[in-house]
């Protein structure tokens, strides 16, 4: 278990790629401890507004084409009531840039299961704790493109609110919104669930194949759920494990041998436009490398309105 704490892994001078030579980390903030009031128990106790929008490439363990809207899922506000002992988590899966069967999960770090009644909404109907886990996780969504678009057959993976040159039915809404609530025993375990660096929003690019576990993406330094196979580790661009191929020690998981990371996280008052399809970040947003070697600060964030206009919007 790692617990998702910021670190920075700068690149070395002149390295330059065919693809974008800066993506790492993402961002990882406390949340927001709030102020509660014990004289009005029917407004909520704690309150997070903070958007926070992940965004994952799901070519891991190699590079794919950096466009960063694979799977794009906001955390939209997060609440704690009851005493603090109950949590609500609501957000939505945004963009499939996917060209597969592409799953959404969310593993909660340093709290437990035991003794959590966990209610809400997900693609299966009420969410579950997933078996076989040391961690609570609940998946989202296995099938994220029916997801947002329930009316598609199961095998159509057309790109959805990525891509403007697909039909109308491929770019409207705003997603397949989720809710998870949970109350937990104690408001401590309540609150470190509530803590977004506890949150490792997580893809599923590959499912389990009889003894082959499934292919996870995490953001940097998040380790694989015990169900995600390991077997990629320290192959083609990956650091996760020494890479012997390239000549280059472990960096920490799922950054790749010259600090990429295949999943980040952007906090800010509302929804982060990501780019459109097969449209490098780094061309689109100038001023995303330096957020990224200064380490994705928070009151760093001017780049998100600087940008080309290669970002998707809604026709």
């Amino acid at each position: 278990m790692v617990d998702g704490s910021l670190q920075e892994y700068p690149l070395p001078d002149g390295k330059s790629l065919s693809i974008p030579s800066l993506l790492a980390g993402g961002y990882y903030n406390p949340g927001n401890p709030g102020n509660p009031d014990p004289e009005d128990p029917n407004k909520p106790d704690i309150e997070d507004n903070t958007v926070y929008t992940y965004a994952f490439e799901d070519q891991w363990p190699a590079y794919g084409d950096f466009d960063m809207n694979d799977i794009v899922v906001s955390i939209d506000k997060m609440t704690a009531t009851d005493e603090n002992k109950k949590i609500t988590i609501k957000g939505h899966v945004r963009a499939v840039g996917s060209s597969r069967k592409t799953g959404v999960g969310i593993q909660f770090l340093n709290v437990s299961s035991s003794g959590v009644n966990l209610s809400g909404k997900t693609q299966s109907g009420t969410p579950v704790f997933e078996s076989g886990q040391n961690n609570p996780v609940v998946i989202l969504s296995s099938n994220a493109h029916k997801y947002c678009n329930p009316a598609i057959a199961d095998d159509d993976f057309t790109f959805y609110c990525t891509d403007l040159t697909a039909s109308n039915e491929y770019n409207s809404g705003d997603g397949a919104e989720f809710e998870i609530i949970m109350t937990f025993p104690t408001a401590e375990e309540a609150m470190k669930a509530m803590n977004v660096k506890n949150l490792d929003v997580f893809i599923i690019s590959k499912e389990t194949q009889g003894n082959v576990k499934r292919t996870e993406v995490h953001m940097a330094n998040y380790a694989p759920t015990n169900l995600g196979t390991t077997a990629f580790f320290g192959m083609s661009n990956d650091a996760s494990a020494d890479n012997n191929m390239l000549n280059v020690s472990r960096k920490g998981y799922y950054i790749s041998t010259e600090g990429l990371a295949w999943g980040i996280c952007i906090p800010n008052k509302e929804l982060w436009k990501w780019p459109k399809e097969r449209k490098i970040i780094t061309n689109v947003y100038p001023g995303f490398k330096n957020w990224v070697i200064n380490g994705g600060q928070a009151e760093d964030l001017s780049w998100i309105t600087n940008h080309n206009n290669d970002v998707f919007v809604k026709p």
